[in-house]
């Protein structure tokens, strides 16, 4: 084999490995040290809103709300006072999105929606085109007659991929989200491929030199 196609293949499996392990999580992970701001002023507005520290919050909707204080209805969920300042989508199909300026590897917020205007709910991460590349149902959080209540819902990576986290469907609302970055390092199968594809060059190179 050429040393330029066991290079090629190496870092291959690097990149393979690494954008492996994508997950739906339930609570903060460890990496998410970063709150994204909400304290802008109750808006309605599709946005784009700065919310500082390179977040930025647009919508589909114009009716949508960021920084909100004010009472929301979540329908047989409750509702959400406002106490906490929170952004909500306020309709039944569309997104709400909150981008950033460098991707991030973990981001998520406590999150709820209204059950009866929508038969799914979801929350996604985006690439740098806007494209998703993750997707997860978050219909399965149940606050019946709740008053700001909610589950967490977040997406973690294992490296830093994720330009936007965005909320979709359903009348969502979120508050209090993080988010963080990871410091990307090669798996130990990863480095046996690599250690193997640079021992296959060296002894191309051993096998030309006697030749």
């Amino acid at each position: 084999m050429k040393r330029s196609a066991i290079l090629t293949a190496a870092v291959m499996a690097i990149g393979l490995s690494a954008t492996a392990n994508a997950q739906l999580v339930l609570a903060p992970t460890g990496n998410m040290t970063n709150s994204i701001n909400q304290s802008c002023g109750s808006q309605f507005t599709g946005g784009p809103v700065n919310l500082g520290g390179g977040v930025t919050y647009t919508s589909s909707n114009s009716f949508s709300v960021t920084c909100y204080t004010s009472g929301y209805g979540l329908a047989s969920n409750g509702f959400w006072t406002g106490s906490t300042p929170y952004s909500g989508l306020n309709t039944s199909l569309g997104w709400m999105r909150f981008t950033f300026s460098s991707a991030v590897a973990a981001v998520g917020g406590t999150a709820n929606w209204a059950p009866t205007s929508s038969p799914d709910v979801f929350i996604q991460a985006l690439d740098a085109g806007n494209n998703v590349i993750d997707s997860y149902s978050i219909a399965s959080i149940s606050t019946p007659s709740g008053v700001d209540a909610g589950s967490f819902r977040g997406i973690s990576h294992n490296v830093n991929d994720i330009y936007a986290l965005q909320w979709t469907d359903g009348y969502v609302v979120a508050k209090d989200m993080v988010y963080g970055t990871v410091t990307a390092t090669p798996e130990p199968a990863s480095l046996l491929l690599v250690a193997t594809g640079l021992g296959g060059i060296f002894g191309v190179a051993r096998r030309r030199r006697k030749v």
